[in-house]
């Protein structure tokens, strides 16, 4: 397919040497720093997404990177494969997921597949620095630290053409200050006091331009 995407993390293989790795990006064994801002130590989810090269069988161990197991992918053939693993709570303690892939021998031939991807599914949680924060969102997401329930969202991942968020729980935290709980789209976001915006001092219609088709 002439329109399909062919981008790898890398290519993985029971055959390789740690030179491979290091100067062909073809790896045994390879431990990926995945970005996970604002993770809570709470059970999570990790997609893994791989794709076979050679024919035979695909035996992949799945670990974090503090050596805890989280299972095994088991494949064959040449074609996409993926799989869904648990994350247990705790192990998520960090904006960083660390997670080691490492291609198995199988019982016959040789094990060589691409790395496609990885998606994490988890809640994130964000603190307030007076009354406003910055933060990046997909899905499940806390933002507290704010001194009112008068919160306003804006999706501002387009900085040009902001949205305004609409839903979302706010609430009392049970720590003095309120907090604003919803499930959000991937992009970037703005939540902040009501209070604290800023209001133009003046608003005027732009000129026409005179132009026609």
């Amino acid at each position: 397919d002439p329109g399909a995407d062919y981008w790898y993390w890398n290519l993985m293989t029971d055959q390789a040497t740690d030179a491979d790795c290091a100067d062909f990006n073809t790896c045994r064994s390879f431990l990926y720093d995945l970005a996970v801002p604002g993770a809570l130590p709470e059970p999570a989810e990790i997609l893994v997404r791989v794709k076979g090269v050679s024919f035979g069988s695909h035996p992949i161990e799945v670990k974090m990177g503090d050596g805890t197991l989280l299972g095994t992918i088991q494949f064959s053939g040449n074609g996409a494969h993926e799989q869904l693993f648990a994350i247990p709570a705790g192990l998520l303690n960090s904006d960083v997921l660390a997670l080691r892939l490492t291609a198995l021998k199988p019982p016959s031939g040789s094990n060589s597949f691409y790395v496609d991807g990885f998606e994490v599914q988890y809640r994130r949680a964000y603190t307030a620095d007076s009354d406003t924060v910055t933060y990046m969102a997909d899905g499940p997401t806390s933002v507290a630290g704010y001194s009112s329930e008068l919160l306003v969202t804006l999706d501002v991942t387009e900085p040009g053409s902001p949205a305004r968020i609409i839903g979302g729980d706010i609430g009392p935290t049970g720590a003095g200050d309120f907090e604003f709980n919803a499930i959000l789209p991937m992009g970037e976001f703005v939540t902040a006091a009501a209070d604290g915006l800023l209001v133009p001092k003046s608003m005027e219609l732009a000129e026409p331009s005179g132009l026609t088709e």
